[in-house]
């Protein structure tokens, strides 16, 4: 894997051999909605320069603080359309159920297709796939 970005908040990383783009999110919270903005902003520049044709993309937000208020949904809404753009597959790896119905319902809202789970082998296994996504 080579690190792509790193941050407070982030770490970034690109497999070029199986074509994978791992984003690592820490467990470091954000001071504001307009911080968690410009930070994922800053990791989606990232993945445009990584490049994310014929790519796949794994979120591991395992570490994230859990964060479900208002301003903090509206700024995650403001940045996920962008960042999911050009994947081939989409999986995000959570800590609980509490947090994979929260992703879920961002994506829902998107029209996003994402595979959320806790267990990374699953994903990874369907990132890796070759099929059409379900």
């Amino acid at each position: 894997m080579k690190e792509i970005l790193r941050s407070r908040h982030f770490v970034v990383e690109f497999d070029r051999r199986e074509q994978l783009i791992r984003i690592i999110r820490s467990s470091v919270p954000f001071d504001s909605a307009d911080d968690l903005r410009r930070e994922w902003t800053t990791v989606s520049a990232a993945l445009t320069q990584a490049g994310r044709r014929d790519r796949s993309l794994l979120v591991d937000l395992r570490q994230a603080p859990a964060r479900n208020d208002p301003a903090t949904e509206a700024a995650l809404r403001s940045v996920l359309p962008g960042l999911r753009l050009g994947f081939r597959r989409i999986g995000v790896c959570v800590r609980s159920a509490v947090g994979g119905l929260q992703v879920s319902r961002l994506a829902r809202a998107d029209g996003a297709t994402e595979l959320i789970s806790s267990n990374e082998e699953e994903l990874l296994t369907y990132l890796k796939g070759s099929d059409p996504p379900q």
